[in-house]
């Protein structure tokens, strides 16, 4: 007597995340979003060159900006932080943007 079993399941591809971000401060707001812009700019534009699509997308994200305040409450400057996010279905590809994507 001989008995064999086998079996097959399909399971969806994960889809990896990364959401990238670098913060500058200083005290001319516009400066500094000046300053972010353009590495934000460089990153996207590496970032994109670099995904396949359609298994990577590349896009922008939140964009945060906060003052400061000395401790009697005067402004004395701002933080901005951009992000980005690399989407992807396959974990290799996605995982070599992390390091390839330093603005």
């Amino acid at each position: 007597m001989s008995l064999a079993a086998s079996a097959t399941v399909q399971v969806p591809q994960d889809e990896l995340t990364l959401t990238l971000s670098t913060q500058r401060e200083g005290v001319n707001a516009q400066e500094v979003q000046s300053q972010l812009k353009s590495a934000l700019d460089a990153a996207l534009t590496l970032a994109k060159r670099q995904a396949q699509s359609p298994l990577m997308s590349v896009s922008t994200g939140r964009f945060g900006l906060s003052p400061r305040h000395d401790r009697n409450g005067k402004l004395v400057g701002c933080r901005v932080r951009p992000n980005w996010c690399c989407k992807g279905v396959i974990l290799c590809a996605s995982a070599r943007r992390r390091g390839s994507c330093k603005p």
